[in-house]
């Protein structure tokens, strides 16, 4: 025997348990905000393609038949669970949207600080941050490459990435004997305060020093350059320090001084990945982050 196709679909089916609930035809159409001769065809193709009566007429109204009730007991949990995970997707599916997956791995007071500012204004935005920059799921993501021409300022920008480039100065105790600058070689015997070995300003300055053929003698590492400033202050060592992304540091304690022989210099790297680009949060979110960026830029340059 072949077997024939089913043409029923879940708004059939959803047709049928208004109509059953009201007992008329007339009244489940204007619920369902359908013609009422629409409603008919369809009741009526249901009951075919069942094989059964599901309704009997009595004058206007209608009564469910033995076998319409009990499609009706077992359809309605099947159909009420149906629409709560409909909604429970779509709840995702918009949780999802404004949910905007930010990897900060450099540069992260800058970054949280154009949360800061942002989210007051897109109260349904969400962050998810991480420092892990190899995630599928990273819509946007700050990143930190070495720079080796000297050069400082905005050097790039689009509409899913931009270049912010720094110079990487020396932070030493204010009591340290110094010039107006500083070279490398004057530091090989030093001992230096640095990031933890895992941050990417690490490798890139561990890579500036062996260029000068010596190994930074690293006295403490700290994933904080709040705790790296504290510890040049106390005359422990001195460090890497970026002239704008780790914020001011000049005071009585500790000098920032320019490296004068290699115009040493970083970049920051803001992208806006494939998927973020297809989120409007993001999209709308990376257009501040950069703007806030360049402000910080702009700032620092008239005060320099």
């Amino acid at each position: 025997m072949e077997e024939q196709e089913s043409g029923m679909d879940v708004r059939q089916l959803r047709y049928f348990l208004v109509t059953a609930q009201l007992e008329h035809v007339t009244h489940a159409a204007r619920k369902l905000s359908i013609a009422q001769p629409a409603l008919s065809q369809s009741l009526h193709r249901l009951e075919a393609e069942l094989g059964v009566k599901l309704f009997a007429r009595e004058g206007r109204n209608l009564r469910l038949t033995e076998e319409g009730a009990y499609l009706k007991d077992r359809l309605a949990p099947i159909v009420s669970e149906l629409d709560s995970a409909c909604a429970d997707l779509e709840a995702f599916a918009k949780a999802e949207a404004n949910m905007v997956n930010l990897c900060i791995a450099t540069a992260s007071v800058i970054a949280v600080d154009a949360i800061g500012t942002f989210a007051p204004r897109h109260a349904e935005t969400r962050f998810d941050v991480s420092r892990d920059d190899a995630s599928p799921r990273n819509d946007i993501v700050v990143d930190t490459i070495r720079n080796v021409d000297g050069k400082s300022g905005v050097t790039h920008v689009t509409n899913s990435r931009a270049d912010f480039a720094e110079r990487v100065c020396i932070a030493i105790p204010a009591s340290r004997p110094h010039g107006e600058t500083i070279t490398l070689d004057e530091l090989a015997d030093a001992r230096f305060i640095s990031l933890a070995g895992s941050r990417r300003f690490r490798s890139i300055c561990d890579e500036l020093c062996a260029n000068r053929g010596f190994e930074p003698d690293v006295m403490f590492e700290s994933d904080n350059p709040a705790v790296v400033r504290k510890m040049i202050s106390l005359g422990l060592g001195v460090g890497f320090w970026p002239e704008r992304s780790w914020g001011p540091v000049n005071g009585d304690d500790v000098i920032v001084l320019p490296l004068a022989d290699d115009g040493f210099s970083r970049t920051i790297h803001l992208e806006l990945t494939p998927r973020g680009l297809e989120k409007e949060a993001a999209r709308t979110f990376f257009e501040h982050l950069v703007a806030h960026f360049a402000d910080v830029w702009k700032t620092d340059a008239r005060n320099s």
